[in-house]
């Protein structure tokens, strides 16, 4: 491929992405407009294609933030890495008879998940003071 296709291509490339994105402009403009003249108080009669394209309007013009679902398989994952590991440490750190290992092992946990909660209330603070 020589330098002079691959500048069309580059081109093209950024033609197709400015017409995509002033076609989707247009779509939330037409929207926009279709939200304002959609009469509420006459909903009942309206016909259910109105009200399921006013519906996708709202969508398109006000999108709901969700938070992606690998967040929440992250999270569990960490707390279950972080309680493993603590447990081994509170058996690990008490050397004394099998009760006092136990009982390490109960309290390695519980202040593992505290650990966590907080390490996890502090990033999603962080994160939120950020945007």
């Amino acid at each position: 491929m020589n330098t002079t296709m691959i500048a069309v291509n580059a081109v093209n490339t950024a033609v197709a992405i400015q017409e995509q994105q002033e076609a989707m402009e247009a779509n939330e403009a037409s929207c926009m407009t279709y939200i304002r003249s959609f009469d509420r108080s006459i909903t009942t009669a309206t016909s259910i294609p109105e009200k399921q394209q006013y519906a996708r309007c709202v969508e398109l013009v006000y999108p709901e933030e969700t938070v992606p679902a690998f967040i929440g398989k992250a999270l569990v994952g960490t707390l279950i890495l972080v309680l493993i590991a603590s447990i081994i440490i509170g058996v690990v750190l008490n050397y004394g008879d099998m009760g006092d290992r136990v009982m390490g092992g109960f309290l390695g946990a519980i202040c593992g998940m505290i650990i966590w909660a907080a390490l996890t209330a502090l990033a999603f603070g962080l994160i939120y003071l950020a945007e």
